[in-house]
């Protein structure tokens, strides 16, 4: 049987990190072609003594969040209009 993964590469440090989204197995090389063989030899490993799931394909895509409140815990509180001394006395 065969299966069809999907596997996100991100680049960390000098090495490029493949990961299976179905499954989280993970693997790394110094390229990403590397890093994708590697990937795929660790997959075969896996599920060399379990049976392959049968898995409905993933929809990824990315997204650019922009703006993006930032501030201090302080600022955050007053603006949800909760006071920082009644926050700070429940802690």
């Amino acid at each position: 049987m065969r299966f069809t993964a999907t596997v996100s590469v991100h680049k960390e440090d000098e090495w490029y990190i493949a990961k299976c989204l179905e499954n989280s197995v993970a693997s790394h090389g110094k390229s990403i072609d590397e890093a994708l063989a590697y990937i795929k030899e660790a997959l075969e490993l896996y599920f060399e003594d379990e049976e392959i799931p049968t898995t409905e394909p993933m929809f990824i895509t990315t997204m650019e969040i922009a703006d993006v409140p930032r501030g201090t815990l302080q600022g955050i509180l007053e603006q949800a209009g909760i006071p920082f001394t009644e926050f700070a006395s429940k802690l």
